[in-house]
């Protein structure tokens, strides 16, 4: 086994689930009301732990029906960036009212949120709702109120665990770590 460093137990992960989560179900009522299909729309493979969760907290939190569609994005081969891609979209057709909250794992670059702003070109997302934010390297005034997320990460270690991986690595961790040898 490698040597991995514990950044964020399960614990801490389900709390940041329910922050989430909470205030999420808050907007989306509102929507439902005004007759509004809500749209859960994770980014593939990363965040498939952070789905499962999320539609569990959802249902305890008594959240308003809602589609799920997944979304497959490309953007690392390792920890090399690669050309970033949107490769399938779980829906054939967004209905032009539908109220979006797109789910991810870690915001960093942006380069996600504005892919898939682009596939989504009638109806952007409402919200973008991310467990991890790399405060030194998303820029907020890019993605504006949209983010929100329960923990913020100082520096730049390379992610693992509870859907982020290396090289394919390490995705059903329960936890999120990093390799001992990487920067602390």
């Amino acid at each position: 086994m490698d040597d991995i460093r514990v950044l964020y137990p399960p614990s801490q992960i389900s709390e940041g689930v329910k922050a989430i989560v909470r205030g999420t179900v808050l907007r989306a009522e509102e929507a439902a009301g005004a007759g509004r299909p809500i749209i859960v729309m994770p980014v593939l493979n990363a965040a498939f732990m952070l789905a499962a969760d999320f539609c569990r907290e959802w249902h305890n939190q008594k959240g308003p029906s809602m589609s799920l569609a997944f979304i497959k994005v490309s953007s690392y081969v390792g920890k090399r960036k690669t050309t970033s891609s949107i490769l399938g979209l779980g829906l054939d057709k967004v209905p032009e009212n539908a109220f979006v909250i797109v789910i991810d794992t870690v915001a960093d670059t942006g380069d996600t949120l504005r892919l898939v702003k682009a596939a989504l070109p009638l109806t952007p997302p409402e919200m973008y709702r991310v467990l991890l934010a790399k405060e030194d390297k998303v820029n907020l005034s890019e993605i504006g109120d949209r983010l929100r997320s329960s923990i913020f990460l100082p520096g730049d270690p390379w992610l693992i665990g509870y859907g982020l991986d290396y090289n394919g690595r390490y995705r059903q961790l329960p936890y999120i770590g990093a390799l001992a040898n990487e920067s602390k």
